[in-house]
């Protein structure tokens, strides 16, 4: 519960502040220290089950203090997501040489052991990157830093997908996807294609994010994240033209491509009575089809022609399957997929009309 305006708030946040600039510091030093302890071998309570609970509870303490509320705004608590990460300057550890690392070392090390507890350790790993993604770019006094950074960013990414360590658990799957959207949230194109991991960093994300579209049913909170990713790579794409990456205008069409595929699966398994899937149908859900045709008029607007051929294409085939409106109706699965795909149309003009130049039409 959030204090109400008035006296209370002004004591909270004063408490607030005091302990940020106090306390905070040696928290997080504390927890930083024990977790390097830990990560090689100089710490350990006993027995395997002791030190991934204990190891557990030091990644909870650092995450912790990466949330705080370090601007005394007290922001919405309703939402995983936050903005920049608001860090002091004068926290100075987040800028030693490893640090980043660290996590993606013991994320390694927990999930390769695949305990259910370990696998937790792992998520925290990731939720602490998370937010090592989000920091603000002025804490970085130099830009070799910041794109330091962002390459260890890629290359641990990178590594996960490759080996799949730690992604038999659904949740460490949907953390990978934040990570993967943070990362790519919170730097420019420019910087992104300029550093050496970039290219095997999104050939990797690519297959990820085509393997998640054909695994739908499982992570029906996830694929919005990778499909960010990818919209964020549109206008950019339009900004760089040739100077763009070789492929990624072709990786963004099959992106668009799939995920069209997958809302008729959708369409498909809710019109079905007997399937096993649980899963809502976006049709009925205002807010859920109006995300779902916004981030498809933005995927449409690369190569808008191939992908309204590729559309009317389906149209036609559903067509085929129901010539009359009372074939249609006598088969569920036929009416439930031309609705989508009538929705699909619409999203597909109106991105085209309203945003700005698309790429390749």
């Amino acid at each position: 519960m959030q204090p109400t305006q008035g006296p209370s708030l002004t004591r909270y946040r004063r408490t607030a502040l005091s302990f940020r600039d106090n306390s905070l510091p040696h928290i997080f030093q504390v927890g930083m220290q024990m977790l390097q302890r830990m990560n090689s071998k100089q710490l350990s309570f006993g027995s395997p089950d002791a030190d991934g609970l204990m190891l557990k509870q030091v990644l909870k303490l650092i995450y912790t203090a990466l949330n705080f509320d370090f601007m005394g705004t007290i922001p919405d608590d309703t939402t995983e997501e936050q903005g920049t990460v608001m860090v002091p300057n004068s926290w100075n550890m987040l800028r030693e040489e490893g640090v980043t690392q660290l996590f993606f070392d013991v994320y390694h090390t927990a999930c390769s052991r695949g305990r259910e507890g370990d696998l937790q350790c792992g998520r925290w790993c990731l939720q602490c990157l998370v937010l090592l993604a989000a920091i603000r770019r002025s804490f970085f006094q130099r830009d070799e830093d910041r794109l330091q950074l962002l390459q260890t960013m890629m290359i641990g990414t990178t590594s996960i997908l490759s080996s799949q360590t730690g992604l038999q658990s659904l949740d460490n799957v949907h953390e990978v996807c934040r990570l993967l959207g943070r990362v790519n949230g919170a730097n420019q194109l420019p910087d992104l294609i300029s550093n050496s991991a970039f290219k095997s960093w999104v050939d990797v994300v690519f297959k990820f994010t085509k393997d998640s579209l054909l695994h739908w049913h499982k992570l029906p909170n996830s694929i919005h994240y990778l499909l960010g990713f990818w919209v964020a790579m549109l206008q950019p794409l339009v900004n760089l033209k040739e100077q763009a990456p070789a492929g990624l205008e072709q990786q963004v069409q099959q992106i668009t491509l799939a995920f069209i595929e997958t809302r008729l699966f959708v369409a498909e398994a809710c019109a079905n009575p007997s399937s096993t899937m649980d899963v809502e149908d976006p049709v009925h859900d205002e807010v859920m089809r109006t995300e779902q045709l916004e981030i498809l008029s933005q995927l449409g607007r690369c190569r808008y022609q191939d992908t309204a051929t590729f559309i009317m294409g389906k149209f036609d085939e559903l067509g085929s399957l129901a010539p009359s409106f009372a074939a249609m109706v006598s088969q569920p699965a036929v009416t439930a997929k031309t609705v989508w795909v009538v929705y699909m149309i619409g999203a597909l003009v109106g991105g085209h009309s309203a945003g700005p130049k698309a790429i390749r039409t």
